[in-house]
């Protein structure tokens, strides 16, 4: 993740504190983390095992929960049970968006929220274009 856009996306966010927010496909659980910083229970999903393990190990007394699931289905998650979700630099890579929009609406209370962060196709990321190539 581009640290640089995490301050840009809590302040989009706003006060999170005392509320519940599912990070989907959190990868290495470094926006859970900064859910959990700002007060929020977090809870980071993520498909890849490996991915998780890292998430737990780099947590450092945050009370952060780790769920292994599938972004598209969200299964083993109830319904109604979150304020927001939010989704950072994933939804590009899923092939099933509309499952994601289902589960993240599912899994969120009626007046919950979800925010989805993505790449513009303009603008190359990679890191090649970070060492200058």
């Amino acid at each position: 993740m581009h640290l640089q856009i995490i301050p840009r996306i809590m302040a989009f966010i706003g006060d999170i504190a005392d509320q519940s927010v599912i990070d989907i496909c959190c990868g290495e659980g470094i926006f859970t983390r900064e859910l959990a910083a700002h007060g929020a229970r977090a809870t980071g999903v993520d498909l890849s095992k490996r991915m998780l393990g890292f998430a737990e190990s780099q947590n450092t007394g945050t009370p952060v929960t780790y769920v292994h699931d599938d972004a598209r289905v969200l299964s083993r998650l109830p319904d109604s049970d979150f304020d927001g979700a939010i989704c950072v630099m994933a939804l590009m890579d899923i092939d099933d968006i509309s499952g994601v929009f289902r589960a993240a609406s599912r899994v969120t209370r009626h007046s919950g929220w979800f925010v989805v962060v993505v790449t513009h196709p303009c603008f190359d990321i990679s890191p090649r274009c970070h060492r200058g190539h």
